[in-house]
């Protein structure tokens, strides 16, 4: 249905308490549990062998003239290298035993060392990170990927060097998914490991009446808090605000004209320009006939329109909000 409206949860206590919202209000809903499988590509191996395959692949791309690939690739053995080269920075002139960051009791210490040179200018104080924010990235995640490998452990004094081992030598997963295709035969010594990740999501299925009886902001302002994606948000809020905006406007036409054809309501909503609090200019509705005596059918079920497509009417079953 045209109106009908679903928004995902990740947390069943929260979709609940939607349907209960939903429900206060006189809008019908149900709710359903579904899996979402999200799928994981990782090649697994060494930084050397990462570094060799991905330079060996935009090599392949050049000689291929897929520049668009090659630069793809290109751009992530950059990242490579320059996660070896903040390794062998945090490592430099460190034996087995000796402390890289002292836990003590100032929990900028840390942060202060993770974003050096540019961020620390002084015992105790952290700058705003350099520009060049994958410059400021890179040293942090050479930590997380030496604590990963154990080359640093932790220890009640602070994080100390547990081994020495060439920064080549450190296991990496690179992201299969987030680049041009690899040939299995390319993997130069490296696994591939390929898994689908299913994940328990709560649906609620609200009846075409939530745009009857319920505010888009209020409702929005609801979800907010709740357990809602943000890509879902984002999308429903613009689908809340269009769909209020298409529903209260020809709700407005069919009240004004005391019965009035699909088509002519058609032509009304389309040649009219609205106000919408929150837009820096007004806006425009554009649907086609279609459309509009779907949107009519599904209010005419639910009694808030009465008559046929050639004499739409108010039914005034259905308390509107105001």
């Amino acid at each position: 249905m045209i109106l009908e409206e679903r928004v995902i949860f990740t947390d069943k206590e929260d979709a609940e308490e939607f349907v209960s919202y939903l429900r206060k209000r006189g809008c019908p809903c149900q709710k359903v549990v579904q899996a979402i499988p999200g799928l994981q590509d990782h090649i697994s191996g060494t930084l050397d062998q990462a570094i060799a395959l991905l330079s060996a692949e935009t090599s392949r791309c050049e000689v291929q003239e897929r520049e668009r690939e090659a630069t793809d690739f290109r751009e992530a053995e950059d990242y490579y290298r320059g996660l070896m080269a903040k390794a062998e920075e945090i490592l430099a002139e460190k034996s087995p035993g000796d402390l890289i960051v002292p836990r003590g009791d100032n929990p900028a210490e840390l942060l202060n060392f993770l974003i050096e040179p540019h961020g620390r200018t002084g015992e105790n104080t952290v700058e705003r990170p350099s520009p060049d924010l994958n410059d400021s990235l890179l040293r942090p995640i050479a930590f997380g990927l030496l604590l990963e490998n154990r080359v640093i452990v932790e220890k009640e004094e602070g994080w100390v060097l547990g081994v020495v081992v060439g920064t080549g030598d450190l296991r990496v997963q690179v992201e299969a998914d987030t680049l041009p295709p690899i040939e299995p035969d390319a993997l130069l010594g490296m696994t591939r490991e390929i898994i689908w990740d299913f994940q328990e999501v709560h649906v609620v299925v609200a009846d075409p009446l939530v745009h009857i009886v319920c505010d888009p902001e209020e409702l929005l302002e609801f979800l907010d808090d709740l357990s809602v994606p943000d890509e879902v948000f984002d999308a429903l809020e613009d689908t809340l605000i269009g769909k209020d905006l298409l529903v209260s406007r020809l709700l407005e036409e069919v009240e004004q004209q005391r019965g009035i054809t699909v088509s002519a309501l058609t032509e009304r909503l389309n040649g009219k320009e609205v106000e919408v609090p929150g837009f820096p200019a007004p806006a425009k509705i554009r649907a086609d006939e279609e459309m509009v005596g779907a949107v009519v059918a599904e209010l005419r079920k639910r009694d808030v329109l009465a008559g046929t497509d050639q004499k739409v009417m108010m039914a005034g079953g259905k308390k509107l909000r105001k």
